[in-house]
């Protein structure tokens, strides 16, 4: 299994939305949010743009009491009205005829400086695509309508790529069971 990076979309100050192109599905899903800004109102996340009531989850913001919600129209990812900026990280399966379940964790700046520490949530969802469908876009956006900042970002990583590598020339490679050098040049190998 080779991580690669399925699509990665900037903000460009103007939207109140970081909506990825479509993607290449993957069984499991790494996304990443960096969010400079943290609009005013609270910070949400859907997939393939379904804003249907297919939704639930439950969120722990600093370790106190789990709240559960279900048949949202969508997932929270920061559950403060903060508007500071924020990183999150979820990990999802994206398996073809199950339900998507998605297990992540968000850092809020908070108030800055080193003398106040961030707000941490920690967060389980499951989205229930009817008919069902694999993740093939992600979108996080404001309830309040407000703009991301230009350069917040929405990183997909998928667990389906292709292994590849470039090797340049003058690399060498040593092969031990053969007990023999060789160099790259042209793209042969060449024994030395």
């Amino acid at each position: 299994m080779a991580w690669i990076k399925s699509t990665s979309k900037n903000a460009d100050g103007s939207t109140s939305n970081i909506n990825t192109d479509s993607f290449t599905t993957s069984k499991f899903m790494v996304n990443l949010i960096s969010d400079l800004s943290a609009p005013s109102g609270f910070s949400r996340y859907k997939f393939n743009n379904d804003s249907g009531a297919k939704y639930a989850q439950k969120a722990s913001v600093d370790g106190g009491a789990d709240g559960n919600s279900s048949s949202r129209v969508y997932q929270d990812v920061h559950v403060t009205s903060s508007s500071t900026p924020t990183f999150v990280i979820s990990y999802t399966a994206n398996i073809s005829g199950e339900e998507k379940l998605s297990i992540g964790f968000s850092n809020q700046q908070g108030t800055a400086g080193a003398s106040t520490a961030p707000v941490g949530v920690d967060f389980a969802w499951k989205y229930v695509p009817n008919p069902d469908a694999d993740i093939t876009i992600s979108t996080y956006d404001s309830s309040a309508g407000s703009n991301y900042v230009v350069n917040s970002n929405n990183t997909v990583i998928g667990s389906d790529g292709t292994e590849s590598m470039t090797v340049q020339d003058g690399a060498i490679y040593y092969d031990t069971t053969l007990n023999k050098e060789y160099v790259l040049y042209n793209n042969t190998w060449t024994e030395l």
